[in-house]
């Protein structure tokens, strides 16, 4: 690497100029507010769709196969599981914020 104040010759991965002290790498300021954004809503989406999974299938297993002496149709352990996919996506994205928060 070329200094650019003394046009000394550097190494690739040297910080400062050997001859004159000049910074030539530079740290990185930080990620934008447009990569944040992104970044926070992928995080929430994901999160959400992982406790929308969750949430539904543990509440199909235990309608299905825990509280079987329920009764319960096939509909009425749909229409559960679809519930406790709701409310598995709704606890995911309060996690997803509470640990984006925090980081």
């Amino acid at each position: 690497m070329i200094c650019p104040t003394c046009t000394a010759q550097n190494t690739a991965t040297t910080v400062h100029c050997m001859q004159c002290g000049t910074t030539l790498i530079h740290e990185a300021g930080g990620h934008s507010d447009n990569y944040k954004k992104a970044a926070n809503d992928l995080n929430n989406k994901m999160y959400g769709g992982y406790g929308s999974i969750l949430g539904f299938c543990l509440v199909g297993f235990v309608l299905k196969f825990v509280l079987a002496d329920l009764y319960l149709d096939d509909h009425q352990i749909y229409g559960g599981a679809l519930g406790g996919a709701f409310a598995g996506g709704i606890i995911g994205r309060i996690i997803a914020r509470t640990k984006w928060r925090d980081s």
